[in-house]
């Protein structure tokens, strides 16, 4: 094989400087564009972060505001005044009667063939008056005699006067609660 050198040595070390040169300017022109791109991207983000510590400055500010209201006071004092309300409530309700327990019992003791139609219940005095219609004597009976051994039911009244049909009666039932 036959090489040809046509270039003389001169000529070839700078084609050779050339191209190097031009590999280093290459290699800057993209580091500079790198860096550049990488300042905007941290000016960016500097303001953006400072946007978000304005936002949290004024939250900060509000959370104090509210801690203190316009009449000075903390919110210590705050959420005890909030707590002797809610003691309050409790010792309120506390007091209170609780329904349901007795018209669970009551409902438990009605025969079938036995309807309600009426139901009163009188903290007061704990009295309970119950109307309601009957299909046969013997079912009022029956309900008579539930109440009756209930623990919880005291003073037992139906009037005679519910008994006086044989069927379809109509009915009324006066008795207090609790002992």
């Amino acid at each position: 094989m036959i090489r040809l050198n046509l270039l003389s040595p001169v000529k070839k070390r700078e084609i050779k400087r050339n191209i190097a040169l031009t590999k280093v300017r290459n290699l800057l022109s993209y580091s500079a564009l790198v860096l550049f791109m990488l300042a905007a991207l941290l000016w960016g983000n500097q303001f953006l972060m400072e946007e978000k510590i304005s936002t949290l400055d004024e939250q900060i500010a509000n959370a104090k505001k509210i801690a203190q209201s316009s009449e000075g006071s903390t919110l210590d004092e705050q959420i005890s005044e909030f707590n002797s309300k809610v003691k309050g409530a409790s010792q309120k309700l506390s007091g209170c009667q609780l329904w349901s327990p007795i018209l669970a019992d009551i409902s438990t003791k009605v025969p079938s063939g036995v309807q309600i139609t009426y139901l009163a219940l009188t903290k007061s005095q704990k009295e309970v008056e119950i109307r309601g219609k009957s299909s046969t004597r013997d079912n009022l009976v029956i309900f008579k005699n539930n109440l009756e051994e209930g623990e919880n039911y005291t003073n037992l009244d139906i009037p005679i006067t519910s008994f006086l049909q044989k069927t379809d009666l109509d009915f009324k039932i006066n008795f207090n609660f609790g002992g």
